[in-house]
């Protein structure tokens, strides 16, 4: 959720592709030119260290699935689940 909506949906896709057009997907430090560190977790979606265009086709996915067994479990991932755990 990188606006902070409560919701995956294709709004979040949208802002990291803004975020990756304007290149500063590569870094979470705002005072770099980065995302900030909350959207940059939250972007992340695929845990490799860069928000790109994998996690924009993955929250797609996410957004677009109907099957339950498919969709990527809001969550699931992050300091707050795993601190949960």
């Amino acid at each position: 959720d990188i606006n902070g909506d409560t919701r995956i949906d294709g709004t979040d896709r949208t802002a990291i592709d803004l975020y990756v057009l304007q290149g500063s997907n590569n870094s979470a430090d705002p005072s770099a030119g980065g995302m900030g560190a909350i959207k940059f977790e939250a972007g992340d979606v695929n845990h490799n260290g860069i928000v790109d265009a994998e996690d924009s086709a993955l929250i797609e996915l996410h957004y677009n699935y109907d099957n339950a067994e498919n969709k990527i479990e809001q969550g699931e991932h992050g300091p707050s689940a795993q601190s949960a755990a």
